[in-house]
């Protein structure tokens, strides 16, 4: 990769290109780019893009396995659930929403915006709570007014309903309360805390303490923290899809999920693989 401003890139290097995509490239809503008729100013453009670039490269070029697990995190998650909304009605917009925040955390993540990139995983994870709750009630006419926008669920009304509901019968009310209750220790409101640390900019947890400068720029620090937040947020995700879609598998993904598990919640690990039988 280059060094500096000076260097020119290898040809082999694959990162230097960028290209419009074939209108046949896009699934759905494809387009044919338009002649270029209010192009950038390349002052404006290189302000914009330079930094972001920077970290991008230094990125790719030394921590690549480790962005590779942090997109295969993303792949995994949209392979797991329903293919299609009679699948499973109320949890299938915020399942397809995770799975854009969890895509968009990776490239936040991959340009050095880690704030940023947490937060996403933050509406991921309160999104498709608030939708397994519902879907734990079976309440399908407030998931449609909830999914059509007109009625408001606050995350800490939707995770209460998880604990006395039926789902993941292999666990007892006790068991459920330790993942989806409201103790000190529980998992869900735990984890919520600690993202919600990231996006709110509290103390500690703004883009300017993740970089200890301005930025963007690559640190250890904020790439470690997206990486061990998106692991469990995934982790807790592919737990409720477990709950609230009878068609889940549990495989590999959420296997090597586990397997990453930080201190901040190893100690949930039996629990969860009593409910999912790994």
């Amino acid at each position: 990769m280059p060094q500096s401003g000076d260097d020119k890139p290898k040809p082999s290097d694959f990162r230097q290109y960028r290209a419009y995509l074939a209108s046949e490239d896009f699934a759905i809503g494809g387009y044919t780019p338009e002649p270029t008729s209010d192009l950038i100013d390349e002052e404006v453009w290189n302000g914009l893009m330079t930094l972001p670039t920077d970290v991008a490269l230094r990125t790719s070029a030394e921590r690549g396995t480790d962005m590779g697990s942090l997109a295969k995190i993303s792949q995994d998650w949209i392979f797991a659930g329903p293919m299609a909304p009679d699948d499973q009605p109320i949890v299938f917009d915020s399942y397809l929403i995770a799975s854009e925040e969890f895509d968009a955390a990776v490239f936040n993540a991959l340009h050095g915006f880690y704030r940023p990139a947490i937060g996403c995983l933050r509406t991921a994870f309160e999104r498709f709570t608030i939708a397994a709750g519902l879907a734990a009630k079976g309440d399908t006419a407030r998931a449609a007014l909830w999914n059509a926008g007109t009625d408001e669920i606050p995350f800490t009304t939707a995770r209460k309903w998880l604990p006395p509901s039926q789902i993941l019968p292999p666990l007892s009310l006790g068991e459920r309360d330790d993942l989806f209750g409201s103790h000190s220790t529980s998992w869900s409101p735990d984890l919520y805390r600690r993202l919600s640390n990231f996006e709110h900019g509290r103390a500690g947890h703004n883009s300017g303490d993740l970089w200890s400068s301005n930025g963007p720029i690559y640190t250890d620090e904020g790439l470690d923290a997206v990486r061990q937040l998106a692991s469990e947020t995934a982790a807790h995700l592919h737990l409720l899809l477990a709950a609230t879609w009878p068609n889940y598998k549990t495989g590999d993904a959420l296997t090597s999920l586990l397997a990453m598990a930080s201190s901040e919640w190893s100690a949930h690990l039996p629990t969860i693989r009593k409910a999912v039988g790994v």
